[in-house]
């Protein structure tokens, strides 16, 4: 056991560690636990969780946040399913998928089919009705080209008489040819002028015409006076509209100007507003300032707290007090030594394992050697064996040999 004011360089990994670990893991297994509150099950309804009571006022945000649950719940039981996982979606529903919408291309299909056939079909109606107009209509124009040429011609044109050569001396002529003297132009009975007549004609034409004169002056004076009226009316009309704008300017400077004196007056209230206000946050700042300076906190006397929960509190903690500090470095020496204990131990049996290592190498190389031995005897024996066969086996073959080729028998066996 250490000293209780000795330093060293081990480190302070300790029962704080591992207790901040678990009571972290306390505190946010129930957030955990609630972060899927209505996604118990992948094809659940979207209820509101009741950690999304505060959000109840915005309905398209609860429910993007509970579609995005619904999603990675699925996600997960897709995960745990290892079948799914490893093989994917179940064949039967991607069966069942493929013939719904081998389904719906046939449908459509024979959907695009019937649409195809009644079109030809109006189409072929229409070119027929178009035939049968066009047929009628030529047949009209032959009819109307038949009568034509059967009934219309020069003679029969109201305009024949006036191309006539013939008809101007057979209706129009009042002298004979021979009288008509040698100029060609006729002067016809009737045609003297009365200079009495004409001069009354050409009198009443001319007082007509004065009248017409007069009355245009007339008419003309009269548009010029309509106009001078309309004009100084415009004029009057000008002139008030000039003094009603002065006015209207001067009462919009007067409003302004009460304006400014009113946006002045808020502005001066507003200013000493800001400057309390100002003020006040400064004093607050600086109290603030002061209580953070003189606070147990700040001052660190207290190593940390526990609050009523009976957890530490994060935000006030420091260090350890000089006994938990002890408490740590004496585990640590306990952990080298027991640590130091083992590698001895463990070199201890290293060393006893390769002595019996050893051994049995030693034991398993005699038997290997006399094993090998054992097999170069078996193997000379055999040799030996071998060669007194083949030499009996030579003896016998020279017998028969002999035996054959001599003319009398001779017994080999």
């Amino acid at each position: 056991v250490l000293p209780a004011g000795s330093r060293t360089c081990v480190r302070r990994p300790s029962s704080w560690g591992r207790r901040r670990a678990q009571a972290g893991v306390r505190d946010r297994a129930p957030r955990r636990a609630m972060a899927f509150p209505a996604t118990a099950t992948a094809g659940a309804d979207m209820n509101l969780g009741a950690d999304l009571g505060h959000l109840s006022h915005d309905n398209d945000l609860t429910m993007k946040i509970m579609k995005k649950r619904q999603e990675e719940m699925a996600r997960r039981t897709k995960l745990l399913d290892p079948r799914t996982r490893q093989f994917g979606v179940n064949h039967t529903a991607l069966d069942e998928q493929v013939a719904q919408k081998r389904a719906a291309k046939f449908a459509q299909m024979e959907e695009e089919r019937i649409l195809a056939a009644n079109m030809a079909a109006q189409e072929q109606v229409l070119q027929t009705i178009e035939a049968m107009k066009n047929e009628t209509q030529r047949a009209r124009q032959k009819e109307h080209i038949d009568y034509s040429l059967a009934n219309h011609h020069k003679q029969t044109r109201r305009e024949y008489n006036l191309s006539d050569p013939k008809e101007y001396t057979s209706a129009y002529m009042t002298l004979p040819e021979d009288q008509l003297g040698p100029c060609s132009m006729s002067r016809f009975q009737g045609e003297e002028v009365d200079a009495a007549k004409k001069k009354k004609v050409q009198q009443e034409t001319a007082d007509a015409l004065k009248r017409q004169i007069q009355e245009k002056k007339d008419r003309e004076q009269a548009e010029r006076d309509f106009d001078r009226f309309h004009a100084e009316k415009m004029a009057q009309a000008n002139a008030m509209r000039g003094h009603c704008e002065l006015a209207t300017a001067q009462e919009m400077k007067e409003d302004k100007m009460a304006e400014v004196e009113e946006n002045l007056a808020l502005a001066a209230a507003r200013r000493m507003r800001n400057e309390a206000k100002a003020q006040r946050e400064r004093d607050e700042a600086m109290q603030h300032a002061h209580s953070v300076a003189n606070s147990d906190r700040m001052n660190e006397r207290h190593d940390y707290m526990v609050g009523n929960t009976g957890k530490l509190l994060k935000g006030e903690y420091k260090r350890l007090t000089l006994e938990e500090e002890q408490d740590v470095y004496n585990t640590n020496a306990h952990l080298l030594l027991e640590k130091k204990a083992q590698r001895q131990a463990l070199a201890a049996e290293n060393v006893r394992e390769s002595q019996i290592a050893a051994t049995c190498a030693a034991v398993l190389g005699s038997v290997e050697l006399e094993r090998e031995k054992q097999q170069r005897e078996r193997a000379a024996k055999l040799v030996k064996e071998n060669q007194a066969i083949a030499a009996a086996k030579r003896e016998k073959d020279i017998k028969e040999k002999i035996a054959y080729r001599a003319f009398e028998h001779i017994e080999t066996a």
